[in-house]
């Protein structure tokens, strides 16, 4: 079968959302499919072997890849509502050059990955041939109260833009094919998704696991400290890094000799490096800044736990990575962490309770799993969930999907 991958960005060796096109196109590959990628003109930099033949387009490991966009921009995350605007317009200009090229194919069906947000609908609905989008998120509406205040207008605006494109895309109503699978990563993405119209939308984690991460490995031991705690992903206002640091002292308070790791970089970075010296455990924190995605699975790796403090996000990458090694997660499972991560690995209160008490529920949750004897089971039951999540059994569930219908 022939199979599009349309995605902004594409890193053949990045974590998350850079290597989540690259990923998906590896594994139909792997399955014996023809795969050509649709990608930005600036991701063909991380393609350091890609042999010069046409400016546009190009093979690499068996897979065709073509590049559209404009040379002198370079997507990146967005860290303010400026750039979040101007990346909007750099990406709907990028989707519609790719779904206008893609006409001069066919292909068995197209899937739209990499920075898809239900807000925002795909420009392929609009092609006869069958159609993947996501997995998704961004339908869910996060807690202005529970955002520190420096985001809370960026929080209000983007709330405001869930429910406004709601009800223009449910007005719109032009998905409603038949030829068209939804994945969502939690439950408040799936509802949005049907009330636009969507009839065939079912769950799927937008992160997937690699076979190498699954290898047995010998954890390095700190004996200085009796557990690891490991904090990753972007520091910015909603992750509520600083919310880790309360939860490390809560534990200590225990009597647990813990020592917490942030990985990770942003705008955040001044307010959390403040807090942490004000805590009485700034001496058990260790912040590592930003590092590459290899150096960020061996240190996850050789944790006891990740805290995972978000008040927004549709889902939690590093958890998934985390289950991987073994690790277990401690921390808000609001939206997809929550609904589509197995409680039995991943612990701690399904709603925004306060600081202190969410605090409280953690440390509680820590002590419990590390004097008794359910942490074996669950470091067995988040290995489990990750071979399910390994990148070959999600181009499987999908290459099912389809041909089912």
């Amino acid at each position: 079968m022939r199979i599009c991958i349309a995605g902004f960005v594409c890193n053949p060796t990045g974590g998350t959302e850079a290597g989540v096109a690259w990923n998906w196109a590896k594994a139909y590959s792997d399955l014996g499919h023809e795969v050509t990628i649709l990608t930005h003109i600036s991701q063909r930099e991380n393609f350091t072997a890609l042999p010069e033949s046409i400016e546009h387009r190009s093979n690499f490991e068996g897979i065709e890849i073509h590049f559209f966009g404009e040379k002198a921009t370079k997507p990146n995350a967005p860290t303010s509502l400026i750039s979040l605007i101007r990346m909007y317009f750099l990406y709907m200009a990028w989707m519609k050059s790719a779904m206008k090229y893609s006409h001069s194919f066919k292909f068995g069906f197209i899937h739209h990955v990499s920075w898809s947000t239900c807000r925002t609908i795909t420009k392929f609905l609009s092609r006869s041939d069958f159609v993947v989008w996501g997995p998704l998120g961004g339908g869910h509406v996060a807690r202005i109260r529970d955002v520190p205040r420096r985001d809370k207008v960026y929080e209000t605006i983007r709330n405001i833009s869930v429910i406004v494109s709601r009800i223009l895309n449910s007005i719109h109503r032009v998905q409603r094919s038949q030829n068209i699978i939804a994945l969502s990563t939690n439950y408040s993405t799936f509802k949005y998704l049907k009330s636009i119209g969507l009839r065939d939308v079912r769950y799927e984690l937008a992160d997937g696991v690699r076979e190498v991460m699954l290898e047995p490995k010998t954890k390095v031991r700190n004996e200085d400290f009796d557990i690891e705690l490991i904090w990753a992903g972007r520091v910015v206002a909603s992750k509520r890094p600083d919310l880790a640091v309360e939860i490390l002292e809560e534990i200590r308070k225990l009597g647990i000799n813990a020592k917490l790791s942030f990985l990770g970089n942003g705008n955040y970075m001044p307010q959390l490096k403040a807090k942490i010296s004000e805590s009485n455990c700034k001496f058990a924190i260790e912040v590592l800044g930003p590092v590459s995605w290899g150096e960020s699975t061996i240190r996850i790796s050789n944790a006891d736990f990740l805290l995972f403090t978000s008040v927004r996000d549709s889902s939690s990458p590093a958890a998934l990575e985390a289950a991987s090694f073994g690790v277990p997660t401690l921390g808000l499972r609001l939206n997809g962490l929550g609904d589509l991560f197995p409680s039995t690995f991943v612990l701690g209160p399904r709603h925004f309770v306060g600081e202190k008490e969410i605090s409280r529920i953690i440390a509680t949750e820590c002590l419990s799993l590390i004097s008794g004897t359910n942490l074996q089971f669950s470091q067995n039951e988040a290995l489990k969930f990750a071979r399910q999540q390994l990148w070959a059994n999600k181009a499987k569930r999908v290459i099912q999907m389809v041909e089912e219908k």
